[in-house]
């Protein structure tokens, strides 16, 4: 890229790139031939990101290797500000997500902030739809609080099996479906209707109340399609096994922080390896964790 190429390129699309400043959010997903781009055109000086090392989602493979933003810098030329607090969340679910990346064995923990107490976690082993009590009484605790069904998402595993659309068609459930190509790239915009998505497209989302179904099953797909292209960041010391389990429960503490009040997890099978570990994490934390058998 030329300065002759740059002059071009404001010349005929102004309008597109022509800015003071740019804010990039995910920007751990970006790789290093991006930021030199994005350096090349507007200048490293009129840069800011934000960047959570622990949520790429990005295969390695897209990488030539590991982007670092400071990389070429001087001291005086960039300003680290650390963001070590959870701000999304009330209190007890923060403990409930450091308890949950400490007994899957991540290096992962959030700071909590005092003044947002309360929070519940539900667990249940069975189908959520199987008995609608639990949720009229978590939609009617979401309305109380001056939300609406918007604020109550609804997360699938992939894969047609689980069929979840048609279980929220079943109870009555008005639902954006963002599980089909042909909705999903349009945004969501009805309030009376609650969101339904992948838990791959969850990450930058967020809701009052989350439900994450068959949140287990969701973990074992990620370990089963692990492979040396999503090894980014992660030590050439560790076992191929515990590099799978690394990926896998990053993406576990991604969906677990979407949640602002309530937090609903449903289990494919309580004796799988997730399973264990929540049933260790409620133990922890069951002054505000209800663990629910079929």
């Amino acid at each position: 890229i030329t300065e002759s190429d740059i002059q071009k390129l404001m010349k005929n699309r102004y309008g597109e790139v022509a800015w003071d400043y740019i804010f990039i959010d995910e920007a751990q997903d970006c790789s290093s031939l991006e930021k030199d781009i994005i350096f090349k055109i507007f200048g490293k000086e009129n840069v800011i990101i934000a960047e959570g090392p622990h949520q790429m989602v990005r295969d390695g493979s897209l990488h030539s290797n590991k982007c670092d933003w400071t990389y070429g810098l001087s001291k005086e030329e960039y300003n680290k500000i650390p963001g070590k607090v959870g701000l999304r969340q009330k209190t007890n679910l923060v403990h409930f997500v450091n308890s949950f990346a400490k007994h899957s064995q991540l290096p992962w923990s959030v700071n909590i902030k005092d003044d947002l107490p309360g929070g519940k976690v539900y667990i249940l082993t069975g189908d959520y739809f199987a008995d609608l009590d639990l949720h009229k009484k978590l939609m009617a605790e979401c309305i109380e609080n001056g939300n609406q069904a918007y604020e109550m998402m609804f997360l699938a595993p992939g894969g047609k099996n689980f069929q979840i659309d048609k279980k929220m068609d079943s109870a009555g459930l008005k639902f954006y479906n963002g599980l089909k190509s042909k909705t999903r790239n349009i945004y969501p915009e009805e309030p009376e209707e609650h969101r339904l998505f992948y838990h791959d497209s969850a990450r930058g989302l967020e809701a009052w109340t989350l439900v994450s179904n068959h949140f287990d099953e969701f973990i074992e797909t990620k370990k089963r399609f692990w492979s040396k292209d999503k090894e980014q960041g992660q030590l050439a010391l560790k076992t191929e096994k515990e590099k799978k389990n690394e990926w896998a429960y990053n993406w576990g503490t991604i969906i677990l922080t979407r949640a602002i009040d309530t937090l609903v997890i449903t289990l494919k099978n309580k004796n799988s390896e997730t399973a264990k570990i929540l049933k260790k994490v409620y133990k922890e934390n069951n002054s505000f964790v209800t663990w629910i058998d079929d």
